[in-house]
This record gives structure tokens, C-alpha cells and sequence, in this order.
């Protein structure tokens, strides 16, 4: 039986899109922080929770003070929607990738743990920001 480190070697690494915005932010405060502290995994959780909230909540800003203008009700109406099918949408695309390319999934889950763990917090930390807003708007509803 192959180790499944023999079977992953072999599959290139993404280096497009979002990972190389990612990488570049993340290299950007990486490169300035002690290395005492560099690459152990709670770096990467704060760089990502934190990273996913402020984007997150500064969309929502956005969209309330920006797209709302532009799009009248926007921000009430479509920006919720948007939220939850994202809360969902996201993890239901992992689970059908899952199971649909097996060896894929295996590769990009065993690869770069340290790359998962920060795919996990941002969506944590997105996932909390949406949260928040939703929370915020059933109670000022009442």
C-alpha cells in the first residue's frame, strides 16, 4: 500500500488567485513578526480569524453605506440571503468536492495542514462576522 505522502508529492501546488493574495498578506505581517512565534499553528489561526472578520464586517459596511446607495435595499434584503447561503454554501462545497474527486480531496487535505487550519479559522471568522450581523438585525427588528 502507497503512503499517502507518496501519492500527494506528486500533485502541483495551487499558486493562482486568492492563494497567492493570501500568501502575499499572510508573507506581509509574517515577515515581521519575531520568529520565535513564526509558523506554529496559533499564527495562522489569529492571521486568519481576524483576517476573514475585518474583511468580512467591511464588506457589511460597504454594503450598508455603499452598494445600498447604488442598489436601494440591497444591504436589507440581499445581503442576509447572501450571508447564510454563504454559512452553508461553503462547507456543502467542500463536502461534494469531497466526494466527487476522493484522491483530490486527500491531496489538499493532506498537503499543507497549516494552509487547512487557516482555511477553517477564515471561515470561522466569517462566519462570526455574519453572525453578528444577522444577530444584530433580528433584534432591531423587534
Amino acid at each position: 500500500m502507497e503512503n499517502i505522502l507518496d501519492t500527494i508529492k506528486d500533485y502541483p501546488i495551487p499558486d493562482q488567485g486568492i492563494y497567492k493574495v493570501t500568501q502575499y498578506l499572510f508573507d506581509l505581517i509574517h515577515d515581521r513578526i519575531p520568529e520565535i512565534i513564526q509558523n506554529i499553528p496559533a499564527e495562522v489561526m489569529i492571521y486568519a480569524i481576524t483576517g476573514a472578520y475585518g474583511v468580512t464586517r467591511g464588506l457589511q459596511y460597504t454594503s450598508k453605506n455603499v452598494v445600498d446607495k447604488i442598489i436601494p435595499g440591497f444591504h436589507d434584503k440581499a445581503l442576509p440571503v447572501l450571508e447564510r447561503i454563504c454559512e452553508f454554501g461553503i462547507p456543502a462545497v467542500v463536502l461534494v468536492y469531497a466526494l466527487y474527486d476522493q484522491e483530490g480531496f486527500t491531496y489538499w487535505a493532506y498537503s499543507k495542514q497549516l494552509d487547512n487550519l487557516g482555511i477553517l479559522f477564515a471561515y470561522l471568522g466569517g462566519v462570526i462576522a455574519a453572525e453578528q450581523d444577522l444577530q444584530g438585525r433580528s433584534k432591531s427588528e423587534f
